[in-house]
């Protein structure tokens, strides 16, 4: 196989929390998101048949995947699983069957990949030091390093902005969540942006290929998205609340239809087009609304060093979530006041809510580890190193 169409590759992509701009991005919002010192990491080897065997640290499964039967493939179970070799089920491609967690989501990577490039048999292997379910966009990571892999193995160029979007439908296609685009721009793009997920994407240009970054380095360009700092003499703290959610199993999918029947009810298309005295009525309309002005208020803040002002916007989207959208449980509220109590300029839950992980903003020196939590740095995005 020609070395410039099948290489041997190494793709990285972050997790993320999302400083502000919680449940708006499906509503064409402002978000403000910091990819983190945490990553999902594949590495592509190619083999001499038409294989792609994918291995996973998730549960230890392995994936095979034939690809010249793209009707189908077959997963292998490690051993000691209680799903014997025999009786292992066979998978569409196209996006169907009943394959759960990540091996369903890598088979619609695989697919989408497939559908645009020219594919060979690697090895595939995929490690994590993203918890699942937690809120920190593992799904995401893992959708981004996967394909980020593929492509570059393949000999393509990614565009990053696009290569989100594709992600984003994957995710649908293969979960049936209905999520916004952040998730997948966060971890493409790493570092913090204010993302305005109206506008990003339009400029037809091309944000980035992986000729630019292959070494680390990165100027992202692009219509709806701007850089933000984080004020001086601040960091960032992630606390894990021990609860596991997936979105699918949430209601978060009754919320997101509820947010949209009163957008329809108002006459708009998306609460992005809706002022605040036509939601006052319907609180996760509301919440969005609410939401979508503190995320541009929170970037502004930040990039005059306001850490006062950034806290108390991410407390106030902690108790909007909480109250108005409903997303919070007891255990993420807690965690927010203690983070509070012990100085922190503001918290809020992260992601899709119902558990997982808090994100504060916290003073330096602040001592991460008195409140059980970890300090995240920004975090570069997608980097594909080509052997």
């Amino acid at each position: 196989m020609p070395s410039d169409v099948h290489r041997a590759v190494t793709a990285t992509a972050p997790g993320r929390v999302n400083l502000i701009g919680g449940h708006v991005d499906f509503h064409e919002g402002i978000v403000v998101p910091m990819a983190i010192d945490r990553c999902v990491t594949v590495r592509l080897d190619p083999r001499h048949d038409r294989q792609l065997v994918i291995d996973s640290d998730l549960d230890g499964g392995t994936l095979r995947i034939d690809l010249d039967r793209p009707a189908g493939l077959d997963r292998e179970e490690s051993a000691g699983s209680r799903e014997s070799a025999a009786s292992r089920e066979t998978v569409p491609s196209r996006w169907g069957g009943r394959e759960p967690g990540w091996a369903r989501l890598a088979t619609a990577v695989v697919d989408d990949v497939a559908s645009a490039a020219t594919l060979g048999g690697a090895s595939v292997s995929i490690r994590s030091t993203l918890p699942a379910g937690g809120g920190l966009s593992s799904s995401a990571a893992f959708e981004v390093a996967l394909a980020g892999a593929l492509i570059a193995a393949s000999g393509g160029e990614i565009d990053l902005i696009r290569l989100a979007r594709r992600c984003q439908a994957v995710e649908l296609a293969a979960t049936g969540v209905e999520c916004g685009i952040q998730d997948q721009l966060a971890v493409a793009l790493g570092g913090v942006f204010e993302l305005d997920c109206r506008e990003v994407g339009r400029d037809p240009e091309r944000c980035e290929a992986v000729g630019l970054f292959e070494s680390g380095c990165r100027e992202i360009a692009a219509t709806g998205v701007r850089p933000v700092s984080l004020p001086d003499g601040c960091g960032v703290v992630i606390v894990d609340s021990g609860v596991r959610r997936t979105l699918a199993g949430s209601g978060w999918g009754e919320q997101r239809a509820e947010s949209f029947r009163d957008a329809a009810a108002i006459g708009v298309r998306v609460l992005r087009d809706a002022g605040p005295a036509q939601v006052a009525d319907r609180p996760r309309a509301r919440h969005v609304v609410d939401e979508i002005a503190r995320a541009s208020a929170f970037a502004a803040a930040a990039r005059r060093g306001d850490a006062v002002e950034c806290g108390r916007l991410m407390l106030d989207s902690h108790r909007s979530s909480r109250d108005l959208w409903g997303s919070s449980v007891p255990e993420l509220d807690r965690l927010v006041e203690t983070l509070m109590d012990a100085g922190a300029f503001g918290a809020r839950l992260t992601g899709g809510g119902f558990g997982g992980w808090v994100v504060g903003l916290v003073p330096a020196g602040f001592d991460a580890a008195a409140v059980g939590g970890l300090e995240a740095r920004p975090s570069p995005g997608l980097t594909v190193r080509r052997a």
